[in-house]
This record gives C-alpha cells, sequence and structure tokens, in this order.
C-alpha cells in the first residue's frame, strides 16, 4: 500500500473510532458530525471526505464486522447447503444486532432509506446482501428455489426480511431472542406463507 493511501486508511480508521465511541457515550441521534471530526483531530470538512454522512460511518461499522463473513462462508460452512447458510448469515446478523442494539435502528433506517442512492450505497457496502445473493443462486442452480424471480429480487426480498424484523425486534421486543426473531421471519420468507 501506498504512503499516501495508507495515511488515509488510518485518518478514515481514526474518524470512524472515535465516532463509534461517541455513539456509545452519547448515541447516534445525540452525536453531531461536528464532534465526531473534533474528537478525531480533522476538520468538519474532511470528516465528509471519507464519509457522506454520518450513517455511513455505521454502515462502515456493519462491513467491519462483516468483514470476515465472505471467507467464513467459503471455508468454514462449505459443508453446508446454501439455504442453510443464508440461515447462518442471519444468525451472524442477529448476533451483530445484540451486540450493537443501541445502533440497530439507526443502521436500518440507512438500509432502508427512502432516498434509493444511499439505500443502494448502504446493500451494496455489506457483504451480507451479496452472500445472500449468491447462495440463492446456488439454491435456485440445485432447483430449490423458484425460477420465475430474479435472483437480485429474491435476495432483495431475504435481506428485507432479516433487516425488517431486526428493525422491528429493536423497537417493540427487545426483549425476545433476535436469533429466534430471525430464524422465523427467514422460515416464512423462504417457505411461505401459503400451505399445500
Amino acid at each position: 500500500m501506498k504512503v499516501r493511501e495508507e495515511k488515509k486508511r488510518k485518518v478514515k480508521i481514526k474518524i470512524y473510532a472515535n465516532a463509534m465511541r461517541l455513539f456509545a457515550e452519547k448515541g447516534f441521534d445525540n452525536t453531531t458530525v461536528s464532534e465526531i471530526a473534533t474528537m478525531a483531530g480533522v476538520s468538519r470538512g474532511s470528516f465528509f471526505n471519507y464519509f457522506r454522512h454520518k450513517e455511513e460511518v455505521l454502515i462502515f461499522h456493519v462491513a467491519q464486522y462483516f468483514d470476515s463473513l465472505e471467507l467464513e462462508v467459503s471455508k468454514k460452512l462449505a459443508n453446508k447447503s446454501p439455504i442453510e447458510i443464508i440461515y447462518c448469515i442471519a444468525e451472524r446478523f442477529a448476533i451483530f444486532a445484540y451486540e450493537n442494539k443501541h445502533l440497530v435502528m439507526p443502521i436500518c433506517f440507512e438500509l432502508l432509506n427512502p432516498n434509493s442512492d444511499r439505500s443502494k450505497h448502504a446493500f451494496l457496502s455489506l457483504a451480507i446482501v451479496p452472500l445472500i445473493k449468491q447462495n440463492l443462486e446456488s439454491a435456485r442452480a440445485q432447483g430449490q428455489i423458484r425460477q420465475d424471480y430474479s435472483s437480485e429480487r429474491l435476495s432483495r426480498t431475504v435481506a428485507n426480511s432479516i433487516f425488517l424484523s431486526t428493525l422491528y425486534w429493536a423497537n417493540y421486543h427487545p426483549e425476545r431472542c433476535i436469533q429466534k426473531e430471525l430464524k422465523t421471519s427467514l422460515d416464512l420468507c423462504l417457505n411461505g406463507l401459503v400451505t399445500d
């Protein structure tokens, strides 16, 4: 890595680390970009060279958590079916949500942002979405899922089910087990509501 790129990476990590500290201390909504920049020792304008908005720091946080997921899927979960892997992905997201309860709502709101550019950017920044798509495509090739919708549409539906169920859990029923909530949501999403 070149010296300039390494310096930029270090500044981004410094901004990220200080933002996460402030989010933990003050809450996401009560933290400003100016406070993050000051704590990181950069100007407010410099913050925007690394993150387009405060919510993007959260997406970066989720991405950091899931960076190893693709490697884990290819190595540790290689003996599982594509559908089982999707359940494992949801389990990992449940663990993340439980460990980051105070950030679930703003993260999910960003993933479900009505601004399609922001929502798309958030989705594409996370390894979880392409992994769902990859495993749905494998399941389709094995004849395990329907053929009449694109894998893009199906993966968005599954991911949205995970994100909305997590948001519902955080907002209305944090006393429930998030792992069970996401499993139930995936069961309904993947197996459908209609009986034969």
